[in-house]
């Protein structure tokens, strides 16, 4: 829909190509509305708007961006970014002509009625205290609809909004001796619809961790729930990152069409994926998004790259130049673009979870690690105090074990240590938060150390 927002974008793009070699508009403008649960009690309910554009200019090699989120003042911008420009870093890319884009399938909207999402978020709740009634129980959701334009003076103009929901539901038990905390949640551009679903695999967490078991360091083979890969592949993100490749700082510089993970091991990022958090028709700098093979039956193909590593490494961007803060991933028009996920897949196994951890006499689950960015994410060290982790003999949960961690070298462990991953994929947010989603399996390594 033509809006006089738009409108008043083109009048920028078309003063700024008046003064400079290229220029490019990022546009973004959002709503939110969210509630939460605390301890069992409606603390907090919020509905907040956004808007912005980010406006880039290249001339003589050099660029400089401007921002502003004052639309009457918006044709300053041309102006502030001209007085920018002559301290700019030196560049070596275009902004991109019109590419053709992919399809999204359409999804059904989710629900933005708050006393739905209340009732759901309460459902929740009483289904964890039905179980527990000592359980602090919290739930909440939350629906963003995003509007992304991106134009330049070399004739992109492409449009798309998008709405996704996100629901949580967590359990504190807090008994003499054991503080624990689980929980789950749902995120995609679907409404959701089964809060018991939820609530009982946060139970279940619940049930399996209560009990303490006594634990010493050894050596045992770990299964890896889908949360605690989101968090280990925190290295990889840092080592496929076009911006470190280019600086040379990734062990994965200059490797491309060689083995660096077992073979079983296929890694693909996919921002055309229907209905999942992370697709949408083009990137932030106006690149379609499409399915790309990063890794293919252990092979490194490719690399997440947006305008400017991609210069400097001689390749085609992938469709991966996205806009987010830093750490704590959340869109911003002010950002700079760099390389990011959109929707990370890694391929199922031929056995269930439950098969795999019925398959050895004493195996440990892992399910929740803190303080995995302390590790040497970008050369692919990580390390992590395992938060829950309950050890299994015979197939069963004994307990949960407490002061305990491992780590390891990512593409050590994918290499040498990799056994099988379970046939049940679950989506699960990637490291930082709302930077993509991801699609994973539950991944059994052998031979990792764990210290207590």
């Amino acid at each position: 829909m033509k809006t006089e927002r738009d409108d008043i974008l083109k009048a920028v793009i078309a003063r700024a190509a008046n003064e400079v070699d290229q220029a490019e508009i990022f546009s973004l403008e959002s709503g939110n509305i969210s509630i939460g649960f605390r301890n069992g009690v409606l603390r907090e309910m919020e509905e907040s708007q956004d808007a912005g554009f980010c406006l880039r200019v290249i001339n003589n090699g050099r660029i400089a961006q401007t921002t502003t989120s004052n639309m009457d003042r918006a044709l300053e911008t041309v102006d502030q970014a001209l007085e920018l420009l002559p301290f700019g870093e030196q560049v070596t890319y275009s902004f991109p002509a019109p590419l053709q884009t992919g399809t999204l399938a359409i999804s059904p909207k989710p629900d933005k009625n708050l006393d739905h999402m209340v009732s759901q978020s309460q459902s929740i709740i009483d289904r964890m205290r039905a179980y527990d009634s000592s359980l602090v129980a919290s739930a909440g959701a939350d629906v963003t609809t995003i509007r992304v334009n991106v134009m330049n003076s070399n004739g992109v103009n492409s449009c798309y909004e998008r709405t996704t929901q996100t629901v949580s539901a967590v359990a504190i038990l807090a008994e003499e001796g054991n503080i624990l905390t689980t929980y789950r949640f749902y995120m995609g551009q679907q409404g959701f619809t089964d809060p018991e679903r939820l609530a009982e695999e946060v139970i279940e967490l619940v049930r399996m961790g209560r009990t303490n078991v006594p634990f010493s360091g050894a050596s045992i083979p770990i299964l890896f729930t889908p949360h605690a890969m989101a968090d280990i592949f925190a290295a990889f993100g840092a080592g496929i990152n076009g911006a470190a490749v280019a600086k040379g700082m990734s062990p994965l510089t200059g490797k491309i069409g060689e083995q660096i993970l077992n073979k079983q091991i296929s890694i693909v990022d996919d921002g055309l994926f229907p209905h999942a958090t992370g697709s949408q028709i083009i990137d932030d700098e106006g690149i379609p998004c499409r399915k790309n093979f990063l890794v293919e039956n252990g092979i490194l193909k490719n690399y997440l790259l947006d305008l400017n590593s991609a210069a400097k490494l001689g390749m085609e961007p992938s469709g991966n130049g996205f806009r987010y803060t830093a750490l704590i991933k959340s869109r911003s028009y002010a950002a700079v673009p760099g390389p990011a996920f959109t929707n990370l897949f890694l391929p199922p196994g031929t056995r269930s979870r439950r098969d795999i951890l019925s398959s050895s006499n004493r195996m440990l689950l892992v399910d929740q690690l803190t303080g995995v960015l302390l590790g040497n994410l970008i050369n692919g060290d990580w390390s992590g105090n395992i938060e829950y982790g309950i050890l299994f003999e015979n197939g069963q949960p004994v307990g949960r074990i407490k002061n305990a961690m491992t780590g390891g070298n990512f593409y050590t462990m994918f290499m040498k240590n990799y056994s099988e991953s379970s046939s049940e994929r679950e989506w699960v947010s990637g490291f930082g938060g709302g930077a993509g989603s991801s699609f994973f399996p539950y991944i059994l390594f052998e031979g990792l150390n764990v210290s207590a």
